[in-house]
């Protein structure tokens, strides 16, 4: 995979009134009122304590095949993804000195999607809280640090390189090609849902199932492409494999 250019994460700062949040909104609804890139996972663009939130995006380098952990500790609410893969779910109140949420991955050497979304509320700062935000990684061989500037790249990739996003999951999720066609079976027990996702996140295809599954998609209703098999269930385990469909 090509290395993506610049150095830093594009950021997209907003503000907003109203309703108090206890979780993060979609931020795709509202109007930026600053963009820019930053040199890290950090809160050095916001211009009041309060009733803001911040996006980021663009690219992490892995340096080797391994199991990789992701930390995010911050007060307020935070969501860290890789591609469309949400590795780390900070959300709700948080506290800076007691909330470190942790999750491993299996990855390859290459370049990843990588965004965080993360808010602040007024609610938040009368209970003492204050804008706080740190992303840290480790591995066997990576001693854990927080992100830095020489690991990230402001304009992503436009081909990544997807491991099993869950190497633990306990309902497989499989794919074949069968005479063009595609066979992508769902192995969780009871409900679930199926999604084949473009790597700008949109979804192209969706499916509600009740019990283990095998869906055929027919040659001509998917455009070649790359794309992230999703399946998940009830309980949240979930499950992302790449596709390559010609």
């Amino acid at each position: 995979v090509t290395k993506p250019s610049g150095s830093g994460l594009h950021y997209s700062y907003y503000e907003y009134s109203g309703k108090a949040w206890d979780s993060l909104a979609d931020l795709t609804k509202l109007t930026p009122k600053t963009t820019g890139v930053t040199d890290s996972f950090n809160l050095g663009m916001q211009q009041r304590p309060s009733k803001f939130a911040v996006h980021f995006s663009g690219a992490i380098s892995i340096p080797a095949n391994g199991d990789y952990t992701f930390t995010v500790n911050s007060d307020a609410g935070a969501k860290l993804f890789l591609g469309t893969y949400l590795v780390v779910n900070n959300d709700k109140h948080q506290v800076m000195s007691t909330s470190n949420s942790s999750a491993a991955i299996t990855l390859k050497t290459g370049c990843y999607a990588i965004s965080l979304d993360y808010y602040m509320d007024s609610t938040l700062v009368s209970n003492s809280l204050r804008p706080g935000l740190s992303v840290y990684i480790s591995s066997a061989a990576l001693a854990k640090n927080k992100i830095t500037k020489s690991m990230l790249f402001s304009e992503p990739v436009s081909v990544l390189r997807f491991a099993s996003a869950d190497h633990n999951f306990s309902g497989p999720l499989t794919y074949t090609m069968a005479n063009g066609n595609l066979i992508v079976t769902v192995g969780f027990a009871g409900a679930h849902r199926l999604e084949i996702v473009k790597l700008n996140g949109s979804i192209a295809m969706q499916y509600n199932g009740e019990r283990e599954s095998v869906y055929r998609i027919t040659r001509n209703s998917l455009p070649p492409g790359s794309y992230l098999i999703q399946a998940s269930n009830a309980a949240g385990t979930k499950t992302v494999k790449l596709l390559t469909f010609y």
